[in-house]
């Protein structure tokens, strides 16, 4: 099966103690996946996700650089019986956020 996630979060701002105004960055999130069935018991997946990220403002001056990065994950199922199963899953970085 392929399936695809995308998505845009917005972050609202929030006052700070002594009054400083905060906002997070905005994002955007990309995350393709490939999941398959490789017999009746044992079934894997795996994909990337890509993310960038809006800096991050304190009263109106940003705090941090726009920034990418991206992330493979990979997962392994198997199913005992029709009530039983074992998931696992990991996702490593593909190296450091990068500012842009």
């Amino acid at each position: 099966m392929l399936s695809l996630t995308a998505a845009y979060r917005t972050n609202g701002g929030k006052t700070l103690s002594g009054g400083q105004r905060f906002k997070a960055g905005n994002y955007w999130l990309i995350n393709p996946n490939l999941a398959f069935a490789a017999n009746d018991r044992i079934s894997l997946s795996g994909g990337i996700q890509w993310l960038s990220a809006q800096p991050d403002r304190l009263n109106g001056s940003r705090e941090s650089p726009r920034s990418t990065a991206t992330y493979a994950h990979f997962g392994a199922g198997y199913g005992f019986s029709k009530s039983a199963s074992l998931n696992a899953s990991a996702r490593f970085n593909q190296g450091k956020a990068v500012p842009n």
